[in-house]
């Protein structure tokens, strides 16, 4: 008892770091035309990021509110990751931290409730251009400038799962969004010509606040019914994105007053998956899945182009073996993945950019206690909106804990 308590803290603890937005964010949004992506846990990255089809016949994924049903006691999980991704000339970047934090409290075998904080995007880059030239006056001067964007937007979930019938279940989120993006260009004259008199550093600030809701909905079905086919259906509608953005020149010593954004939203998505069981234990899976912005609407960060829309495919296989087979004691779940992105910006002349990666992962199950440590890792590459590095090169590894207590379960209550 003492170390299911022990463990049960630890989740607790790390969930609790996860408040602080800027460290809850992924590590892979590094040139930020990913904004509004899907962010899977350590699961659904292990399986090609699929988010409508859990693993297991009896498996559920944070991402899909309609499988929140399948848990048999209140689950804990956070997860944390160390990604880097190699950007041509401008080197690696890396970074460890938070990725997620999940609490599911069980009702029945009908019912569970959820609550989540999970990573939107995630901006931590300076980049540099020193080629610069000016020509004043006959003299050629020469500078420096750069851009540099820090901050993120996370994601409060909130959720209901409902089993209807036998073969169908249903879910609904309510999805908060917040964050803040900072992003300050800088130009450095790095001669003076033949001018006595020294050209100061030009430096500009821009600072984005968001807030805003989403609508998240979800189906689970057997399909054809009381068959091994299972269709998974995810859908997300925005409500309301508010953005306030602040800029101040420090040159000047000035600011300019806060202007409210009525043009910014987030991408509609839809996402449909299918998933067949290949015996008790194994089972295949596929996803497609499409975003885009309503018309009129925006969000640049950083480069003045945004995520007009973008499509996913993805295919996963999972074996759940059974504990006698195995020397570790407890239930091991091996799981295989692969998925292909491509986002369309404005501004890019409908010319996409891709993303493929691969994924492996192992879940390690306690069949007394039910509690579940899970590996993941992702390899791939996309393409660069720098100019000169056509492809960012990327893995991350991912560890998500997971604990399952009995609150709130009366041992001796009906299921209904």
């Amino acid at each position: 008892m003492v170390g299911r308590r022990t463990l049960s803290g630890i989740v607790l603890l790390l969930g609790a770091l996860l408040l602080t937005p800027a460290q809850g964010q992924s590590g892979l949004e590094l040139t930020g035309f990913g904004m509004f992506r899907p962010a899977p846990d350590v699961h659904s990255q292990s399986m090609g990021s699929i988010t409508t089809i859990p693993g297991r016949t009896s498996g559920w994924l944070f991402s899909m509110p309609a499988s929140w049903h399948n848990i048999r006691a209140t689950q804990l999980h956070v997860s944390v990751e160390a990604g880097e991704s190699q950007l041509g000339h401008f080197g690696s970047r890396n970074r460890v931290g938070p990725q997620s934090f999940q609490f599911l409290m069980h009702a029945n075998r009908r019912t569970s409730y959820g609550l989540g904080l999970r990573p939107v995007t995630r901006l931590d880059m300076v980049f540099t251009d020193s080629s610069g030239v000016f020509i004043l006056s006959a003299d050629t001067l020469r500078y420096v400038q750069s851009r540099s964007a820090t901050g993120g937007i996370s994601e409060l979930v909130l959720g209901y799962s409902r089993r209807l019938r036998p073969s169908i279940s249903v879910g609904v989120t309510v999805n908060v969004l917040f964050g803040s993006v900072t992003q300050q260009d800088t130009i450095s004259f790095l001669d003076q010509g033949s001018w006595t008199e020294p050209f100061p550093t030009s430096l500009a600030e821009r600072r984005l606040e968001f807030t805003g809701r989403t609508l998240g909905l979800s189906l689970l079905a057997s399909v054809p019914p009381k068959s091994r086919g299972t269709l998974g259906l995810r859908v997300v509608l925005p409500i309301v994105l508010d953005l306030i953005e602040t800029q101040k020149y420090a040159t000047a010593r000035s600011s300019l007053n806060p202007v409210r954004h009525r043009d910014v939203g987030t991408p509609r998505i839809l996402a449909i998956g299918y998933g067949l069981d290949l015996g008790e234990r194994q089972r295949v899976m596929a996803e497609f899945g499409v975003s885009k912005l309503a018309a009129g609407d925006s969000n640049d960060l950083v480069f003045d182009q945004y995520l007009e829309s973008s499509r996913f495919m993805g295919a996963a296989w999972t074996l759940a073996p059974s504990g006698e087979e195995l020397i570790l004691p407890g239930r091991l779940d091996y799981r295989m993945g692969f998925y292909r992105r491509q986002y369309y910006l404005s501004g890019s002349q409908n010319d996409a950019l891709s993303e493929t990666a691969l994924s492996i992962g192992i879940g390690i199950r306690s069949v007394r206690f039910r509690h579940r440590l899970d590996l993941s890792l992702q390899v791939g590459e996309r393409d660069s909106l720098l100019p000169g590095v056509p492809r960012e090169d990327f893995y991350r590894v991912s560890i998500g804990i997971t604990t399952a207590e009995l609150w709130f379960v009366r041992p001796k209550k009906e299921w209904d």
